[in-house]
């Protein structure tokens, strides 16, 4: 059990650092205040994790 939550975990590991460089990549870089930065990265991750919820619960009430 143990080894697929490490490969479930490192899957979803994979497809959200992907999904961060490709969306916030130039805009993190544009701005040299780190707490602009803070607040991009953490309105990505609400919109990033709030979707994964949904799109979750959508496939567990098929």
């Amino acid at each position: 059990m143990p080894k697929r939550l490490l490969k479930g975990w490192s899957l979803i590991r994979n497809i959200y650092l992907a999904t961060e460089k490709k969306v916030l990549g130039k805009a993190i870089q544009r701005t040299d205040d780190l707490y602009e930065q803070a607040k991009i990265k953490l309105l990505f991750d609400y919109a990033f994790f709030y979707t994964f919820m949904l799109t979750f619960i959508q496939l567990i009430n098929m």
